[in-house]
């Protein structure tokens, strides 16, 4: 049996921000990100270990770049099971802004889904 090579569009990662806008004042954002191909490798090793002091920072620092906000709780499911794909969750909440994130040609982008 052969394992086929990986093409550039094996390898996405598509992310959903649900915004939940308060009457007054900031909203709350839930963002999920769904990788495949490598970049699903880089995340697994990335996120393996989300209690360790350098990705929780680099995580409040890529939440307070994008929405002004420190992420409240992260969550990755299953980094070392291989047999299901790899997700991670930022939520927080009193987001002052939203930025979307660049497009980039390797990676797909879902557009953000607002609710109240």
């Amino acid at each position: 049996m052969r394992i086929p090579w990986a093409t550039p569009a094996d390898a996405a990662d598509i992310e959903e921000r649900v915004v939940t806008l308060a009457d007054n004042g900031p909203a709350g954002i839930v963002e999920t990100s769904k990788p495949s191909g490598s970049v699903e490798s880089n995340y697994r090793r990335l996120y393996a270990d989300l209690s360790s002091k350098n990705t929780k920072d680099d995580l409040s620092d890529y939440s307070r770049m994008h929405t002004r906000r420190k992420a409240r709780a992260a969550r990755s499911f299953r980094p070392k099971d291989f047999s299901k794909p790899f997700i991670l969750t930022l939520s927080g909440s009193k987001a002052r802004r939203v930025i979307p994130i660049c497009v980039m040609p390797s990676f797909t982008y879902r557009s953000t889904t607002c609710s109240r």
